[in-house]
């Protein structure tokens, strides 16, 4: 072991572990072995560390789908798309699939190619909206009442679905 280590590094004693390097992925990645996150190098990534020891010991619900997350399929998501500013108020918990497509949805919304609705001062995709309990009806229906038939945001999410043959 003691030959590996002076072949390996050109001496003897054991090589010490910087406590705060960039990872090849851009993050940045401390020292902490004691972490809850801790990874089996004995790393945690600065910004799931400081979300968790400054904003909340609890992931909560995506802030984009509202779908339910824990540390293990939690992205913690900076907001600014810089790596390196793990601010606080500059992190947000994702899931992997809002946050793999995070920059496309923002970008369909900004540039309304996505419809959304507002109700109640709330506003959302119609995706968003559907997924939310009492919508029980499919995205196309909605885009389709609003496009086609002229309903209000709300009658077009909250409206009773009617057949084809007129039976609700």
């Amino acid at each position: 072991m003691h030959y590996m280590r002076m072949y390996r590094y050109g001496r003897l004693d054991k090589k010490k572990r910087k406590y705060r390097f960039v990872s090849d992925n851009g993050y940045y990645c401390i020292h902490e072995p004691e972490h809850p996150l801790v990874s089996k190098n004995g790393y945690v990534y600065e910004h799931r560390y400081v979300y968790y020891n400054e904003v909340s010991k609890d992931t909560g619900d995506c802030r984009m789908c509202g779908k339910e997350l824990t540390w293990v399929s939690a992205c913690i998501d900076h907001i600014n798309e810089n790596k390196k500013d793990n601010r606080p108020e500059n992190l947000r918990p994702l899931c992997m699939q809002c946050n793999a497509q995070r920059s496309r949805k923002e970008e369909w919304i900004r540039n309304k190619r996505v419809m959304t609705l507002t109700i109640d001062g709330e506003t959302h995709s119609v995706a968003q909206w559907v997924k939310k309990s009492g919508v029980d009806i499919s995205p196309s229906t909605v885009i389709r009442r609003k496009k086609v038939m002229g309903y209000s945001d709300f009658d077009a999410l909250y409206s009773p679905k009617i057949t084809h043959n007129g039976k609700s």
